[in-house]
């Protein structure tokens, strides 16, 4: 009888896969165990970046971002984490088990996001730039001025609207020279790192890990191309009357005053003192349910880089505001109140279903804003602008005319904002000022020597929040659909019903991020996002 030998390295590789196997949970049970650990470990660094992100916009103490973003790499970045989800995700079949599939789906997003913006030479440029930005100062008359506060301090010296505006404008391009290159370097890191994960570009990644492009859809740019098709006759046609009755040739320094001609002029309105709009803010969600004061919510006014801001330290029970100190608008305030309420009311027990924002693809923007807007939209109803606001109804209905006129415009030009990133990303071999200029041709008619774009790089969101503005007005369209559907469900006095802040809890609030936005918009209303809707209700059909 031949004795048969097994050779060392064949050896060696059935108990290296031995050992690999051994590794990684084999039983739903060991698999959520697993992912129960990670998650635990996942949410205490959370907790420290988001107390380091409020330090740092607060100054309640000394920022160290760097710190967390070096703890998130330790962790996300073990190839074992990829491993077992990986194997997981090939295992667990997601109809008999939606949720564990859900968890998993959402870590491999996690982790594939983190290789590139966990990459430590990625974060230190961003973390650095986002505080240079965010304290970057002018002199103004020997005295510092932050660049988010300059137009008002501006505007308090200088009574001359031409003048005013070139000041603003030669301090702005001061900025501009001093952040574009370094900007441009961080986007092409952040390229060279998706491209290396399989993506074509950073902007691409990004659509993907906040599930609005996905292996079988489409539904970005399929939304981009329905827009386009849909407004441009209303746009052509508007730009054509503008035109004509102003004599004017479409610019980029005259478009609004083209588009704008065909409004009806309406007397200035002084409404609610700008005093009181957090009060009426509050008084507006207790109308439907919420009492803001008795919730974990804190709000600070500081200066700024954004309108406001609302950072979720420890989700349900921290939530933090900041903003901008006489910020003077129930808008702001509601908006900042509605991804606090969305976070204080999450009842989720697993933390990567608790929308923390510092890990792309732990969250989706378009939802979580959505949510924001839902708020924000019950102040812009015409019931509270005539009792709150002091407008006639007859005025509330003249301005949503004229909203309705101008919408083919706000509307394009809303997306070639927000374009232009995703153009950049794509086209980082060419200069940016190219780049914008295809895209207003392309959607606006503009065509001329001025660069639509100039100070792209002085915002603080390529830097900090990459990829994030078609987010808004996604928003904006789930916001007007879940308002329809309240005002079908609840009657036309629902901004005034208490059962309205109990339906938003029980069907958009509590459960997080444990089922696709899309999915949770569908079972929430009964309907798939309407974009065909959002635009009729503006009147472009």
């Amino acid at each position: 009888m031949k004795r048969r030998f097994i050779s060392v390295p064949v050896v060696l590789l059935i108990l290296f896969a031995y050992l690999s196997c051994a590794n990684i949970p084999q039983t739903e049970s060991d698999l959520n165990v697993y992912l129960d650990d990670l998650g635990e470990k996942y949410e205490a660094v959370c907790v420290e970046m988001g107390t380091q992100n409020w330090n740092l916009y607060s100054k309640e103490a000394e920022a160290d971002q760097d710190g967390p973003k070096l703890k998130y790499a330790e962790l996300l970045l073990d190839p074992k984490h990829m491993k077992v989800v990986d194997n997981g995700l090939a295992r667990i079949d997601r109809e008999e088990n939606p949720r564990l599939y859900r968890r998993l789906f959402v870590w491999k997003n996690v982790l594939t996001a983190a290789r590139v913006d966990m990459d430590e030479n990625v974060f230190r440029m961003e973390n650095q730039l986002e505080q240079e930005v965010n304290e970057y100062t002018h002199d103004v008359d020997g005295k510092p001025v932050l660049h988010n506060e300059l137009r008002q301090v501006l505007s308090n010296k200088i009574k001359d609207a031409l003048e005013l505006e070139a000041r603003y404008e030669a301090y702005s391009d001061e900025m501009q020279k001093a952040f574009e290159p370094r900007v441009l370097e961080l986007m092409k890191l952040r390229n060279e790192k998706a491209r290396g994960s399989g993506f074509k570009d950073y902007g691409e990644m990004c659509l993907f890990m906040t599930e609005l492009l996905a292996d079988e859809s489409k539904w970005f740019y399929d939304v981009i191309d329905f827009i386009e098709e849909k407004t441009l006759e209303p746009f052509k046609e508007l730009v054509e009357k503008g035109s004509m009755k102003t004599g004017k040739e479409v610019s980029l320094e005259n478009i609004r005053e083209i588009v704008y001609s065909m409004t009806e002029d309406l007397p200035a309105h002084v409404g609610y003192p700008t005093e009181k709009a957090l009060d009426l803010a509050k008084k507006t969600a207790a109308n439907i349910g919420f009492d803001i004061d008795a919730l974990p919510i804190r709000l600070v006014e500081k200066a700024l880089p954004y309108g406001g801001l609302n950072l979720a330290i420890h989700i349900p029970s921290d939530i933090r505001i900041l903003v901008r100190p006489n910020s003077g608008r129930v808008g702001l305030f509601l908006h900042e109140f509605g991804h606090g309420l969305e976070a204080v009311f999450n009842q989720t027990p697993e933390p990567i279903f608790k929308n923390y924002e510092w890990c792309l693809g732990a969250s989706t923007p378009s939802y979580e804003e959505g949510m924001a807007n839902v708020m924000e939209r019950f102040a812009d109803h015409d019931k509270w602008q005539v009792m709150f606001n002091k407008k006639s109804k007859a005025r509330a209905e003249k301005e949503k005319d004229n909203q309705n006129l101008l919408s083919p415009y706000t509307i394009r030009s809303t997306i070639v904002e927000f374009l232009f990133e995703f153009e950049l990303y794509r086209n980082l071999d060419r200069d940016p000022e190219d780049v914008a200029k295809d895209l207003y041709k392309k959607w606006l008619f503009i065509d001329g020597e001025s660069h639509p774009q100039k100070y792209w790089a002085t915002s603080i969101f390529p830097v900090a929040y990459p990829c994030y503005r078609q987010s808004y007005f996604i928003a904006d369209i789930l916001a007007w659909q879940v308002h329809e559907f309240l005002k079908d469900k609840f009657g036309d006095d629902y901004l005034f019903n208490s059962q309205v802040g109990e339906w938003l809890i029980e069907h958009l609030f509590k459960k997080g991020h444990d089922l696709p936005w899309m999915d949770r918009i569908e079972g929430s209303i009964g309907q798939k996002l309407d974009i065909a809707g959002y635009l009729a209700s503006f009147g472009i059909d």
